[in-house]
């Protein structure tokens, strides 16, 4: 019935979005079993209707977008380009793009949007990490004191922004961007992708060369290293909108595992995909995941550790997958620059 309501956005074809004309093809997996496997649903979270969205590439002159946020109404997609900030109103499809000056001394990768989209995160030529005002285009705030910045992420509240620095050490550090003090996470290794958990009391990062990540406790750096069963390497992590469970991608084993977020111990394992998954996301609802590969956008049935769809994707290493607060719609990007919005009930 979710599904059925639900509307694309105003001004977009009813019966599917189309890729430059063409319909986008999507296979869909054999029907979820009715038993679940997992706990059961937050309540008073949107819930993502089940079946196969429809897709739509945004306009966009942009040779690269490299991070993704909804607004916090999902009306509303903004991006992070090679040289400029976007904004996507997701009524009509029409694009907005405020150009970056000098980008080349202060707007680098990585990039990492607030939850709420209205700071952007950005490391520099300069070695440092800016903060942007989105709706501005203008530096808000630059601390020096993280150097080389190899991942940025921010915590849910968007007032701590995880930094890890490629050179010296703290490696991996939490600075308060309000008063500017850091909390040292205790590791000797520079991490390449970084997540915070719901309640921003844990931080995940990846160890750079190896297939083996750590759960910090944020307030105090304390941390424990996990070795996925099969992980060449952990490219992104994930936690679920409860707190409880996370997706960690095995790299070179072409799959992720979903593992107890408490204490790293494993749930399930998927392999044998067409590529190394370089970004995921839960919707809100937690039932849902996106993956995106080196081929294919997928999505996986939760509870079961089902795919329930496979979508056209990039071939590119850099990818970003975002969900929408309301869980209806997702979006992926990557660096190749085709940022797409994904619909569910829009048939």
């Amino acid at each position: 019935m979710t599904g059925l309501s639900s509307a694309p956005p105003r001004g977009l074809p009813r019966r599917a979005f189309l890729f430059g004309g063409a319909g986008v093809a999507a296979t869909a997996a054999v029907a979820v079993p009715a038993v679940l496997l997992w706990p059961s649903a937050r309540r008073n979270v949107p819930k993502t209707p089940s079946g196969v969205p429809t897709g739509f590439s945004l306009p966009s002159t942009e040779v690269a977008v490299f991070d993704l946020a909804f607004s916090p109404d999902s009306r509303a997609l903004w991006g992070a380009g090679f040289s400029s900030i976007l904004r996507w109103d997701l009524s009509t499809a029409q694009v907005a793009t405020r150009k970056i000056e000098n980008s080349d001394d202060t707007y680098k990768r990585p990039m990492a949007f607030t939850p709420d989209a209205g700071t952007l995160a950005t490391g520099g030529g300069d070695g440092t990490v800016h903060l942007w005002d989105v709706a501005s285009g203008r530096i808000r705030k630059t601390f020096s004191g993280l150097r080389g910045p190899k991942a940025l992420e921010f915590a849910p509240d968007g007032r701590a922004l995880a930094v890890s620095s490629e050179s010296g050490s703290p490696y991996v550090q939490i600075w308060d961007t309000v008063t500017g003090k850091t909390v040292p996470m205790k590791i000797d290794y520079a991490a390449g992708t970084l997540a915070f958990s719901p309640d921003g009391e844990k931080l995940a990062g990846d160890r750079s060369l190896s297939g083996r990540f750590t759960l910090w406790n944020a307030s105090n750096g304390d941390g424990t290293e996990i070795a996925p069963l099969y992980a060449t390497g952990v490219p992104c992590l994930a936690f679920s909108p409860d707190g409880k469970t996370m997706a960690v991608s095995t790299g070179g084993y072409y799959g992720f595992e979903l593992r107890h977020a408490d204490d790293g111990k494993l749930r399930k394992t998927i392999k044998n995909l067409d590529g190394e998954v370089h970004a995921m996301a839960f919707s809100p609802d937690g039932e849902t995941l996106v993956t995106a590969d080196e081929k294919n956008i997928r999505l996986w049935h939760v509870p079961t550790g089902r795919s329930t769809a496979t979508l056209p994707g990039d071939s590119d290493d850099d990818q970003t997958v975002a969900f929408a607060p309301d869980g209806q719609s997702f979006a992926t990007t990557s660096g190749a620059g085709t940022t797409r919005l994904w619909t569910f009930g829009s048939a």
